[in-house]
């Protein structure tokens, strides 16, 4: 009798020893949280910059494209990037960027990239939003995620606000008769050659973007000093420059000196 009452209570002491108490368990799950709390964003950061990186090599190889069109053209530009396929890229998904969720039906610009829709600039959308023969686009390409500044599309700027920067491209150019689409191209260019309310006079060939992709303004955002607005945040973009560089931006690129994301 005496040793059965021994191994009951040996029995008891090692249901105690290994039962959890309630303090115990809110210690855990707290400890828990806060290592979730820890790990996540950095696994968030980490599948970021992995998109980004997916990004910039898309980018290389869209410059290298668009620059060795421009060298059998006789440094004109191509109308879209889409015109590209499939003579100088042969692969249609790097079109698509790896943040994009709309997969390239959002066209170059994410709907929470802008608060005016007329700063959407829908025109430029190189996919099946705009059908073949948009201003010479490639139907070929159905899905594009990124912006650019090049195309062919009208540009719905007020474009004769830029009237006040030289005068030779404007007459010659930009108001045409010969061409009375006034493409984005054509502002573009005039930008690039003559400055602007943010760039007195030409900018420099690495710092000004041709493709562009805002769909990483979400992940990572800069100060810049804007000369109306003041200091201000904005999202990052990933862009390739006119001298074929790829770079980190500002969405207002113009304001790149203010915000060192060379």
């Amino acid at each position: 009798m005496q040793t059965f009452a021994l191994q009951e209570d040996a029995r008891t002491r090692h249901a105690t020893r290994t039962a959890f108490t309630l303090v115990e368990l809110l210690v855990v799950i707290a400890v828990i949280s806060i290592l979730a709390g820890i790990i996540l964003p950095a696994i968030r950061h980490v599948r970021e910059r992995a998109r980004q990186t997916h990004c910039i090599n898309a980018l290389h190889q869209f410059s290298v494209a668009w620059s060795t069109y421009r060298n059998e053209h006789d440094e004109e530009s191509p109308d879209w990037l889409s015109s590209l396929y499939p003579a100088y890229l042969d692969d249609p998904e790097l079109y698509v960027c790896p943040s994009d969720s709309s997969a390239g039906a959002d066209g170059g610009k994410p709907p929470d990239a802008y608060n005016d829709p007329r700063d959407a600039f829908d025109e430029v959308d190189d996919n099946d939003s705009h059908p073949e023969p948009y201003y010479n686009r490639n139907g070929d390409i159905h899905a594009c995620s990124y912006f650019y500044e090049f195309c062919a599309a009208p540009c719905t700027w007020d474009y004769r606000s830029w009237l006040s920067y030289g005068t030779n491209y404007v007459t010659d150019r930009i108001l045409s008769p010969n061409d009375p689409v006034v493409s984005w191209g054509d502002v573009k260019w005039r930008q690039l050659m003559f400055g602007d309310q943010w760039h007195q006079g030409p900018y420099g060939a690495n710092e000004f973007p041709v493709i562009r992709c805002f769909h990483h303004h979400a992940e990572q955002r800069v100060t810049v000093n804007d000369p109306v607005k003041g200091s201000t945040t904005e999202g990052v973009t990933l862009n390739v420059g006119f001298a074929g560089n790829v770079f980190r931006a500002p969405m207002t690129w113009e304001l790149l000196k203010d915000s060192d994301l060379w």
